[in-house]
């Protein structure tokens, strides 16, 4: 009788621990609401955004990647932030352990995307899973659809939302002209991503931005009346 109970016991306990992991081995994986992200953006346009998704573990949530497909068109690009760590591309592998996720705090996979100057659909995604259950992450897939202009090409003057850009390619200052006195702010990248130069205006119609910068491509991001709109400028 007492083999018996042993063996019950043990028996019970062993179904209690298989329990025990296959639930937390359930919770560790679906992180995310949704595993797909779309952009509609023009050509030579750039913008940020990207997928979130909340901890609700008790621990700080270290998560790893694994890129599984970048297939782009010419000249657009996907740039990463994996919480508050930002890539120029996206790494083959890593993970946000510099930036763990707290508990009950919302993480992010998010993209900078660089649409170039071609039309097409340029798609990054990449493999996301906790360390201790690397076969059960999620796939998170990016889209970014890109549709240009007949030409491909930008004119000279650029009016856009009551925001005029002028000239197009410039050999040094870029002017920016509004309908109406706007509080606004613009902010300058290069071409791998990096801020070269960020101001604010109050109740201005008319900011001469000088390109003291080196021939090439340049992004200009403006943000006025609540819109934002962002630009290539190609510096002769």
């Amino acid at each position: 009788m007492n083999i018996i109970i042993k063996i019950m016991r043990t028996t019970i306990l062993i179904i209690g621990i298989l329990f025990i992991c296959l639930t937390h081995h359930l919770k560790a994986q679906n992180f995310f609401n949704g595993t797909t992200f779309t952009i509609n953006l023009g050509c030579n346009e750039l913008d940020y955004d990207g997928i979130e998704f909340l901890n609700d573990k008790t621990y700080p949530l270290i998560l790893n990647w694994t890129k599984l497909l970048d297939d782009t068109v010419s000249g657009s690009r996907f740039d990463m932030c994996a919480n508050s760590e930002c890539y120029i591309g996206v790494p083959d592998t890593g993970s946000n352990s510099s930036f763990p996720v707290l508990p009950n705090k919302i993480g992010f996979f998010k993209m900078h995307y660089w649409s170039g100057d071609s039309s097409g659909t340029s798609t990054m995604k990449i493999y996301v899973y906790e360390a201790s259950f690397p076969n059960n992450g999620d796939t998170l897939t990016y889209f970014l659809n890109i549709s240009c202009s007949i030409n491909g090409t930008d004119e000279p003057t650029q009016e856009v939302n009551n925001v005029t850009i002028y000239p197009n390619p410039s050999k040094g200052v870029v002017n920016i002209s509004f309908k109406e006195a706007t509080n606004s702010s613009i902010t300058l990248r290069n071409s791998l991503g990096q801020i070269l130069l960020s101001d604010r205006y109050k109740l201005t119609n008319q900011i001469d931005l000088n390109l003291n910068a080196p021939i090439g491509i340049y992004f200009l991001q403006i943000e006025a009346n609540g819109e934002i709109i962002t630009k290539k400028i190609l510096k002769e």
